[in-house]
């Protein structure tokens, strides 16, 4: 499990009613999806951060400032990007 904060520009929502679940399900399906694929490559290319599968979120506003605080669940143990490996379980 990972928690992140996505930073997402709300104002492109004024007119559409979603609800918080919707919005950061639609930030971790473009997560999700692999860069193209590189000239030449053999293997197909893999996604960033692994796949990432919802878990819960939260919208926060702090300081004028409105960003989505989620909790997700990676398929990847080890990441630079995340602090450490997981446990084995």
């Amino acid at each position: 499990m990972v928690g992140v904060k996505i930073d997402f520009d709300f104002a492109v929502l004024k007119d559409v009613e979603l609800s918080t679940e919707e919005i950061a399900k639609a930030c971790l399906a473009h997560l999700n999806t692999p860069p193209p694929r590189k000239r030449y490559a053999k293997k197909a290319p893999k996604p960033k951060y692994g796949t990432l599968e919802f878990y819960k979120a939260d919208i926060i506003e702090k300081d004028q400032e409105k960003y989505i605080s989620a909790l997700v669940i990676t398929d990847s143990r080890k990441h630079k990007m995340f602090w450490r490996k997981g446990k084995n379980v």
